[in-house]
């Protein structure tokens, strides 16, 4: 049933340079020539490696990219919507004040975009493309991780307000999961387990909303999931006419009860851990 919440589908450790979500170009690779010049989007980052996790559409699938073969996809100043033309400009004048300790902040109401553009090329080192791609990437970054902030303010005084854990479940439609997780071919479902190992769970969860309220074990255990029905179709099949006749209450009563055997799993390992046996050698 985990499989589910993986169909309808940030860890806070310090990314360098490329936020999550952030669209890069894949550049200098050696043993890889070939995906030079392809265009992709950041999906994780892993600590250990210092590799960035890049989905590439154009090959659907994901590849793990150290920070110096990967250059931010270039935005010129004439490519960009008012909305971002203030981003950037406010962005900036952000970045001065903090390094000036002062500085009035301007107002943008009523300014037409060529004066924007203006504005914005004199504060970007002449409207430099990867530093306007920079910015807005950052930006980007830090409204998603305040929408996250926020969603996790609401799972807290939900759980604290109720003696469930219906509130931080998410609600599946088992319908649109069970049309969406058919459509996947097997090579799909393996790129995506293969995507989701290359991460670490913290990360799943903030890329994922419909993931947040699973455990570690409860991804891991989706991942498998998906490489099992990758080469097994008639398990497909079974999962996704089962989806089908369930009522979106099931699902969700189901997931819960997947989440309580993984607490109580881990409760009796703690408990077990306090009497440890004789490992054989």
């Amino acid at each position: 049933r985990l499989i589910t919440a993986i169909t309808m589908a940030n860890d806070d450790s310090e990314q360098p340079q490329f936020p999550v979500d952030s669209k890069v170009l894949l550049q200098g690779l050696q043993k890889a020539p070939e995906l030079n010049g392809q265009k992709g989007v950041v999906r994780g980052y892993n600590q250990t490696s210092g590799r960035f996790a890049v989905f590439i559409h154009s090959e659907k699938k994901s590849v793990n990219v150290k920070p110096g073969n990967l250059s931010y996809q270039p935005r010129s100043v004439d490519s960009l919507s008012v909305k971002e033309l203030k981003i950037v400009l406010q962005q900036q004048q952000q970045q001065q004040e903090q390094q000036n300790g002062n500085g009035s902040k301007a107002s943008f109401s009523g300014v037409d975009k060529s004066e924007l553009q203006n504005q914005v090329k004199e504060l970007t080192n002449d409207g430099d493309p990867q530093e306007i791609a920079q910015v807005l990437a950052r930006h980007h970054a830090a409204t998603l991780e305040a929408e996250a902030k926020q969603e996790r303010s609401k799972r807290k005084n939900s759980t604290a307000t109720s003696t469930t854990s219906s509130s931080t479940t998410p609600t599946v439609d088992p319908t649109q999961a069970a049309d969406q997780l058919a459509n996947m071919s097997p090579d799909q479902l393996r790129q995506q387990a293969a995507h989701m190992r290359s991460l670490d769970p913290a990360s799943i969860r903030r890329m994922y909303p419909q993931l947040a309220g699973m455990s570690d074990a409860q991804i891991q255990q989706a991942a498998a999931q998906m490489e099992l029905m990758a080469n097994n179709p008639a398990l497909l099949q079974r999962a996704t006419q089962q989806m089908k006749d369930m009522t979106p209450e099931q699902l969700q009563q189901q997931m819960q009860m997947e989440q309580q055997q993984q607490q109580q799993q881990r409760m009796n390992g703690t408990s077990s851990a306090t009497n440890p046996t004789t490992a054989p050698n």
